[in-house]
């Protein structure tokens, strides 16, 4: 599903990166919870440096600071000629040409950084594998404690990571910083601090809906968002379909012609809409369209597709 994703569709498939990385974890089913959140930590700390290590490695063998500072430059505008080239086969170019572009950008732009990355991807895998078998959300109301005072640090950690990785983003946008020769060190002290900036972040998202949905209030509002959680994998996969017919050259052609401000708009739309068609959907099937492939596929055989009129879940839908 992510390969066909990824190079019939949109190239920044994440399922194909998911689908390997999860197989890892299988080394990791017999270890203790300890083993297993120190490889979480380790990784998560580890995995962005050497990543950072990777990419800088040929500025950081260059003989002088002015050769460094070059081949950051070359390597700037090869990816921006890149860009420049293909940007017309998304723009104005057919199904085909937009897959053949897809394909070209994927392979020279993305597949190294996201084999790179998956060393990182691996800690927050192990992470979630760790709370997993803690069982920290399946009994929330027992962690409701422990989950305030995480809130909090995981907050702090989003604000200080992501601030700073913001002030740094516009120091270089507004060319008070030279983005072709910055100091060897300010991307790794970066790096971790954009980590933690990210898990800070999703921590928080995480917890808050926790925590409110131990309100009653909270949890009628957020239960209507539950159908599409559900069908994640078809929305995902959807939002993609609808994006590129809206976007590239053989669908609406709007691609960089949208101000960020509708951009938000046309997103918050289009969940919109996906939030009424999962309880319409679930409303009559066991699954999402995809999640019936995804399981059918997984156990050999299709699975039973249409509710029953009295099952649990056609009386919780009604």
């Amino acid at each position: 599903m992510g390969l066909s994703h990824l190079y019939l569709i949109w190239y920044g498939d994440i399922l194909s990166n998911y689908a390997l990385l999860g197989f890892w974890l299988l080394l990791f089913r017999k270890r203790d919870d300890r083993t297993i959140l120190g490889w979480a930590i380790a990784l998560l700390v580890v995995g962005p440096l050497l990543t950072t290590f990777v990419l800088k490695l040929p500025q950081l063998l260059a003989a002088t600071p002015e050769a460094a500072a070059a081949l950051a430059k070359a390597q700037s505008e090869r990816s921006a000629a890149l860009k420049v080239a293909l940007f017309p086969s998304f723009t104005d170019g057919n199904w085909w040409d937009v897959v053949k572009a897809g394909a070209t950008f994927h392979r020279v732009e993305f597949l190294h950084i996201m084999v790179l990355h998956s060393v990182g991807l691996m800690g927050r895998f192990l992470l979630g594998f760790y709370v997993g078998r803690r069982r920290l959300f399946h009994d929330a109301a027992q962690h409701l404690p422990l989950f305030r005072r995480l809130l909090y640090g995981a907050l702090a950690m989003g604000v200080v990571g992501g601030g700073v990785g913001a002030v740094v983003q516009q120091l270089i946008i507004r060319k008070i910083l030279d983005p072709d020769a910055l100091p060897t060190w300010l991307p790794f002290a970066m790096t971790p601090l954009r980590t933690m900036g990210e898990v800070g972040f999703a921590a928080t998202y995480v917890l808050s809906i926790t925590l409110l949905f131990q309100r009653a209030t909270f949890q009628r509002i957020l239960s209507v968002l539950a159908p599409v959680g559900r069908m994640a994998l078809t929305n995902y996969l959807s939002q993609s379909v609808i994006s590129v017919l809206v976007f590239y050259g053989y669908g609406l052609g709007l691609f960089g012609k949208l101000a960020p401000s509708l951009c938000i708009l046309y997103c918050l739309g289009v969940f919109a809409v996906q939030i009424v068609f999962s309880h319409l959907w679930l409303s009559r099937f066991r699954f999402g369209p995809m999640e019936w492939v995804w399981r059918s596929l997984t156990y050999g055989k299709a699975q039973p597709m249409r509710k029953s009129a009295g099952s649990p879940g056609a009386a919780m839908a009604t």
